[in-house]
């Protein structure tokens, strides 16, 4: 590969890289191509140069968001099968770091609460997608000690829980929030016990 080829590539994954974060932290809404761009510490006038088109930043975005995340899931679960690997993932994902951090967090509590009330297809079928894709480690993570309809409830009660934190942080609420998820969700998993 050449020099020019290779310092495109990493000019596109630094793009990728501040796109995910923003879209992580601030919705779609608030994944602009200048947001994106100054995140990357390239000019706007280079975004054309890696992308057709703001719609193409963000799926590929989401997707390497969705990526990452699953990477922190396979180490919440500390490379255990079953409930004790769907526990570890409860802990972090439920947890005040990951409120904290959701720049590097999961994309999916932002993006679903952008689309629970916004009029756009391509929006609906990003958070169907990463919905789906969350469901799927989920069940990997399960081997077979979850069912398919429990592990959605899980993804539910996890991206739910995490969203409505994110949306009181700073009061009471959200602490009480991330609480009440994790009993809802270690109550769900115990369920699969009896």
């Amino acid at each position: 590969m050449s020099q020019r080829a290779q310092q495109k590539d990493e000019s596109r994954d630094r793009i990728l890289g501040a796109a995910a974060q923003l879209l992580r932290d601030k919705g779609a809404g608030g994944t602009s191509v200048d947001a994106a761009m100054r995140g990357a510490a390239l000019t706007v006038g280079a975004f054309y140069a890696h992308f057709d088109s703001k719609e193409e930043l963000l799926a590929q975005a989401f997707a390497r968001a969705m990526d990452e995340m699953g990477e922190l899931v396979r180490v919440a679960a500390a490379d255990q099968a079953g409930l004790a690997g769907l526990s570890g993932v409860v802990g972090t994902y439920l947890s005040q770091e990951h409120l904290r951090q959701a720049r590097h967090g999961c994309p999916l509590p932002a993006v679903t609460a952008e689309a629970s009330v916004a009029h756009d297809e391509r929006l609906h079928e990003l958070a169907a997608q990463g919905l789906t894709t969350m469901h799927a480690r989920l069940l990997g993570i399960a081997s077979g000690e979850v069912d398919a309809d429990d592990a959605l409830a899980l993804v539910s009660v996890l991206v739910g829980s995490q969203m409505l934190a994110r949306a009181t942080r700073g009061t009471p609420m959200s602490d009480k929030l991330l609480e009440a998820g994790r009993r809802a969700a270690e109550a769900l998993l115990s369920k699969e016990t009896r």
